[in-house]
């Protein structure tokens, strides 16, 4: 199979030990968490730039996602 490659847009503005609201400062306990095949219906495609479900049919590839504790349904 061959990948496609995909260029990103957005700029990472400093390295934290855990998702901060860049507005207000606010930092959120955060958990990472591995994704699988099945948690691809969790995930909505017009939401993102990265294309999960490539990554997650890939038996190759391990997929993690960042989540707060507060919100664990939500992937950062």
């Amino acid at each position: 199979m061959s990948k496609r490659k995909i260029r990103l847009d957005f700029e990472i503005d400093k390295l934290t030990s855990s998702i901060e609201n860049a507005l207000t400062g606010e930092v959120f306990v955060t958990d990472i968490i591995r994704l699988h095949h099945s948690d691809k219906t969790l995930i909505k495609k017009k939401d993102w730039q990265f294309d999960w479900s490539i990554e997650l049919n890939d038996s190759d590839s391990e997929v993690y996602a960042l989540i707060t504790r507060e919100n664990p349904d939500i992937f950062h």
